[in-house]
Parts: structure tokens; C-alpha cells; sequence
């Protein structure tokens, strides 16, 4: 019996592998992320319910850190308080021209945001596929402090010296269907020795429902929501999911921070999660003092 569940791992890891160099041929951009000169330690923003207390309790861990923003954190007024050195944001209906017309007014805000607010150096990471979106970009083109970089999403699997070797090149990364997955994966690639994640709750298990007509609901908190609602989980910006999809989704991203942790340990670097009561179990947790 192991000897038939070794083999069938090995087809699949092969299977997995081969999918992956095609996808990278197809997908994959010759992309570049400047490395540091000296090792040093950053601190990865997730938008989580959580993350306003432990900024306002906690200003003293900020200081001296090198700060990666995501998604919508430039709507706050947390923005122009901690200048992040690099932001994030990969969401499809950030640049999507086909998208329903909220997440429209969303990324139109965002972007008009970001160029408005920002007046020190910022490296604005993008996926490849949003260079061909224009919308998105008209916003920043009159603020030269905005420097954009783009990244690969091609998901890898397989062999881990297969898909470590495509993180490291930056051609793939695990299935990023959280924005944290690209950004450790950025962090670790840039060079820093020592990773901290705060607002990285990711509790929506507990905020899964499905009401009387069958529609899966998740309330997707965020620490700036004033009142968020459980609403339906949108496939890149349109339409909704069911429940499978969205309980698949979710494992792909928790099993991706697992990749990660692995990738990490492989090119010493260290990763703390600091999000009080965050679901991933895949880091070392560490309390701010």
C-alpha cells in the first residue's frame, strides 16, 4: 500500500511539475526584484479586522521597519501616517475593465488615492497581466514618487527544487489567492531576514454562511469596514461563488502559506506572525512587545 501511494505522489508531482513549466512558458514575464544590500527585517500589512489596534497599541514596532502595504490599506489615513515603502495589489478587479461597476468605483478611488497621498518614494507592485490595463494606470502617471513593478502570479507545483528555483526567479510563486502570498513571496526575494505579518487574521471560517436561496455569504472584514455585511464571494470581480469554491479557495491559500514557510526555511529567512488570533498555522507566532 505505501509503495502504491509513493508512486502515486510521484505521478502527480510529475503531472504537477510539467504543468507548471507550461504555464510558466505561456504566462511568465522576464520580471526583476532588486535585491537589498544588507539583511534586514519588513513588516507586511494585512488589512484584517485586527489591524487597527495593533498599529495604534503598538507604535514603537513600526519604527525602523521596512513596510509593505496591500490592496485598499491607501484609503486610511494609516497611509500617509506610516508611509509604506512598497505596496501590493493584485486583486483582478483592481484593473479588470470587466468588472461590476462597485469594484469599478473601488479601484478608480484607490488609484486616484494613492497618487493624491503619496509623497515619498513607493514601489508599487502590480501583476504582469494588469500591464495591458490602462484605467488603472491613468490615475498615476502625473506622480513621479510612484515607481510600478510588475510580478508573476503563474501558480507553481510540483518538485520543490522545481518550483523553489521559479520563486527565486521570480517567474511563479505558490497559488496566490491571498495578496500576503505575493507579498512574502516579494519580501523573501528582495532579501529581508526576518518577515512580520500583522493583520493577517484570515477568519472567515467563522464568517461562512448560506441563506435560504442556497447562496453562499462570507462577511470578508476588513479594519476599515464600518459596516461590513456577509455578502456573496465574487470570481474576479464578477458573478458569485458556491460554497465548494469558496471552501477551495480558501485551503489553496492557507496550504500556500505551508509552500511558503518551506521556501523561507530553504533561504534562511524567518516568518513571524504577529496577527493575534490569525487562522494561518503555518508561521512562528510572536506576541508584540
Amino acid at each position: 500500500m505505501k509503495t502504491i501511494l509513493l508512486i502515486k505522489r510521484l505521478l502527480i508531482a510529475i503531472a504537477n511539475s510539467f504543468a507548471t513549466i507550461i504555464r510558466v512558458f505561456i504566462y511568465s514575464k522576464n520580471t526583476k526584484i532588486k535585491r537589498l544590500d544588507s539583511n534586514s527585517s519588513c513588516v507586511i500589512i494585512g488589512n484584517g479586522p485586527s489591524l487597527s489596534n495593533t498599529i495604534d497599541n503598538n507604535p514603537d514596532f513600526l519604527r525602523n521597519k521596512t513596510l509593505i502595504a496591500v490592496n485598499h490599506f491607501a484609503i486610511t489615513d494609516y497611509y500617509e501616517q506610516l508611509k509604506p515603502e512598497y505596496y501590493i495589489a493584485i486583486a483582478h478587479d483592481l484593473y479588470y475593465d470587466d468588472v461590476e461597476p462597485q469594484f469599478i468605483e473601488a479601484s478608480n478611488l484607490l488609484f486616484k488615492t494613492i497618487s493624491g497621498k503619496t509623497t515619498w518614494e513607493i514601489t508599487l507592485f502590480m501583476p504582469v497581466e494588469s500591464r495591458k490595463y490602462k484605467r488603472w494606470q491613468s490615475f498615476l502617471t502625473n506622480n513621479d514618487k510612484i515607481k510600478i513593478s510588475y510580478i508573476n502570479l503563474t501558480p507553481a507545483e510540483g518538485f520543490d527544487c522545481l518550483t523553489h528555483f521559479l520563486f527565486k526567479k521570480n517567474l511563479a510563486m505558490p497559488r496566490p489567492h491571498n495578496v500576503m502570498i505575493p507579498s512574502l513571496i516579494v519580501g523573501i526575494n528582495m532579501g529581508y531576514s526576518t518577515i512580520y505579518l500583522i493583520g493577517a487574521d484570515h477568519s472567515w471560517l467563522k464568517d461562512i454562511s448560506v441563506n435560504d436561496n442556497n447562496e453562499a455569504l462570507i462577511n470578508n472584514r476588513h479594519f476599515y469596514d464600518t459596516n461590513s455585511k456577509p455578502k456573496s464571494f465574487d470570481k474576479k470581480g464578477k458573478g458569485a461563488r458556491n460554497l465548494p469554491e469558496i471552501l477551495f479557495t480558501l485551503m489553496t491559500a492557507f496550504n500556500s502559506y505551508h509552500i511558503i514557510n518551506n521556501y523561507a526555511q530553504k533561504r534562511g529567512v524567518k516568518i513571524f506572525n504577529c496577527t493575534q488570533g490569525s487562522y494561518i498555522d503555518a508561521f512562528e507566532r510572536n506576541k508584540i512587545e
